[in-house]
């Protein structure tokens, strides 16, 4: 079972729209979670884990304690609801500014991170997140010229549970010493599995198919007569 990535995406499309996500929000979600799913980290099988708390439930706005604020705490509300938003606004203040340090804190998925920093690169110079995983590791991402390099490095700086620490620049760079790395995606490794194509796990494949089926239209007698050329007042 092989999908192109334009299937995967607009099969999440219609899911978030499907759970409430408005229009624009759900094109950056369905993004989110199809770049994911087409650079190996699973987007489909964290969105089915995500089901509960995003169906229906969409909150996208962002609460900061003044305009210059550099630490949110997000509640542990999804960064498929928050993270677009998030980034857009900090790349936005940059052109007044050389660089920002940005926490997020109670941070519940920086993996959501990834696609949209990898996408602000075509705007910012540089720009990277270090977070902690599961084993307490520090897991790093940096960004430049379309290059992604995701790993493990020592600890250079604290970094809390639940928390994210992001820089972005468009003058330097702070570069940090990777103990290995373990993903690099660049223009090419990305067109390869373009060309491969997608191949997503069958159950998650499935429940993700269901919820984007809700938003399809039941069909009535009225849509059979529509659908047969009849006559609809709104378009006369």
């Amino acid at each position: 079972m092989s999908f192109s990535y334009y299937e995967v995406y607009t099969t999440s499309l219609r899911a978030f729209s499907s759970m409430g996500f408005p229009y624009g929000a759900d094109e950056d979600a369905a993004y989110i979670i199809a770049w994911l799913e087409l650079n190996k980290f699973n987007g489909l099988n964290s969105l089915v884990d995500s089901i509960e708390v995003l169906d229906n439930k969409y909150d996208g706005k962002i609460k900061l304690n003044s305009h210059n604020d550099t630490s949110i705490d997000l509640n542990y509300a999804s960064l498929l609801m928050k993270g677009p938003g998030l980034i857009d606004f900090y790349q936005s203040e940059l052109d007044d500014k050389k660089d920002l340090h940005i926490t997020l804190n109670n941070c519940a998925d920086p993996e959501y991170l990834l696609p949209l920093l990898f996408r602000s690169s075509k705007k910012i110079f540089y720009c990277n997140a270090l977070w902690l995983d599961t084993n307490s590791q520090i897991q790093f991402c940096e960004v430049e010229n379309n290059i992604m390099k995701i790993g493990i490095v020592s600890n250079q700086e604290t970094v809390n549970k639940k928390q994210v620490k992001i820089y972005i620049s468009n003058e330097h760079k702070i570069q940090k010493k990777f103990e290995s790395v373990t993903c690099t995606i660049t223009s090419k490794t990305i067109q390869d599995n373009l060309a491969n194509g997608i191949s997503p796990d069958k159950n998650n494949w499935k429940i993700i198919s269901t919820l984007a089926a809700r938003t399809f239209v039941p069909e009535s007698e009225e849509s059979r007569i529509k659908g047969a050329g009849g006559s609809d007042d709104a378009n006369d």
